[in-house]
């Protein structure tokens, strides 16, 4: 009866390890790097705040082909769908357990936050949860291409930035 219960528990410890094992390896193929994050809202701030125009690729030190802006309330799902890729942007693994188990869907719950996916190629680069306050895309086009990727930076009454796509020359 001992020996019986012994296997029983190992069966149990390996049932619980398999899918976390499988959750771990599924993470680790669709992490996104993000240490170009604080590099790009250091350069985006500086630009918004000294210039009448924003050129993305100035701003940008990392190689990207079309840039995706997504508004408020706009779920994962979505988000993936209208690109075509699935990535994951969560820093740690606990993260990313946390918000697997807890079902999170809506990334985006707030009216002062839309989020900026760099895309190359079959790859996100980077993912930006980006405050409206520093920099509002959410007046310009969803999808833009790297040479398109221009904007016009009014300044609002509010003291904030509100970014309108410019013509390209």
């Amino acid at each position: 009866m001992r020996i019986l219960n012994k296997y029983v528990i190992l069966a149990m410890i390996i049932g619980l390890c398999i899918p976390l094992a499988v959750s771990y390896v599924n993470y680790r193929a669709l992490k996104i790097n993000d240490l170009e994050e604080a590099r790009f809202l250091k350069n985006l701030q500086a630009a918004v705040s000294q210039n009448s125009q924003l050129d993305l690729k100035e701003t940008t030190d990392f190689e990207w082909n079309t840039l995706y802006m997504f508004p408020p309330y706009l779920s994962k799902t979505e988000m993936e769908k209208t690109i075509g890729l699935k990535w994951i942007a969560e820093p740690t693994y606990f993260n990313y357990l946390f918000h697997q188990l807890t079902g999170e869907k809506f990334p985006l719950l707030d009216d002062s936050l839309h989020k900026l996916v760099f895309v190359r190629g079959d790859d996100v680069v980077l993912d930006v949860t980006l405050d409206r306050m520093l920099a509002d895309f959410t007046s310009t086009e969803r999808q833009i291409s790297r040479h398109e990727a221009v904007y016009e930076i009014i300044r609002t009454d509010e003291g904030f930035y509100q970014l309108k796509n410019a013509e390209v020359k």
